[in-house]
C-alpha cells in the first residue's frame, strides 16, 4: 500500500535518531524510563509495549554466551525485556562478538539452541564453534 516495507521496534534512543531519515522504515519505540547509564528506554511500561507486539524478528544481545549457561546479561534493567521481545517473536537472533563467548553475567536471557541463530564475529576458536554446532547452536559469522 506503498508504506514502510520494515518495521523497527526499538528501546534505543541512538537507534531512533540514526533512523529519523529513513522513511522507508517505520520506527517504533518501545518507550520507558531513560536509562543515562545503558542509554535505552526500558522498564515496566517498555515491557508491557513489547508485550502486545508481534515480530516476524527479533534481534537481541547479550553480555554474555555460553552452552552451560545461554545467553546471559548483567543488568537486571533489561533482562525481563529481552525474554519478553523473545517470546513475542517467531524467529530471534543473538547477538554476541566472539569476545562474549564463555562469559557468564548473572541473568540468564535464555539457552542458545532456543535461538534461531546466533551470529558472531569471525573471532571465535574453531574449537568453541565446534562445541557450539556439536551442541545444535545455529551459529552464523
Amino acid at each position: 500500500t506503498g508504506g514502510p516495507a520494515c518495521t523497527v521496534v526499538t528501546d534505543s534512543p541512538l537507534l531512533i535518531n540514526e533512523l529519523c531519515g529513513c522513511a522507508h522504515l517505520r520506527v517504533v519505540s518501545t518507550g520507558g524510563e531513560l536509562d543515562h547509564q545503558l542509554n535505552l528506554l526500558g522498564g515496566a511500561l517498555a515491557i508491557e509495549t513489547i508485550g502486545k507486539l508481534n515480530f516476524s524478528d527479533a534481534f537481541v544481545s547479550a553480555g554474555g554466551a555460553s552452552l552451560q549457561h545461554g545467553a546471559t546479561t548483567a543488568e537486571t534493567e533489561i533482562v525481563a525485556t529481552l525474554r519478553v521481545a523473545k517470546a513475542r517473536a517467531a524467529r530471534t537472533y543473538l547477538l554476541v562478538d566472539a569476545g562474549k563467548f564463555l562469559k557468564v553475567a548473572p541473568h540468564t536471557i535464555a539457552p542458545l539452541r532456543e535461538f534461531t541463530a546466533v551470529i558472531t564475529d569471525g573471532g571465535l576458536a574453531k574449537n568453541a564453534r565446534a562445541d557450539l554446532v556439536a551442541a545444535g547452536v545455529n551459529l552464523l559469522g
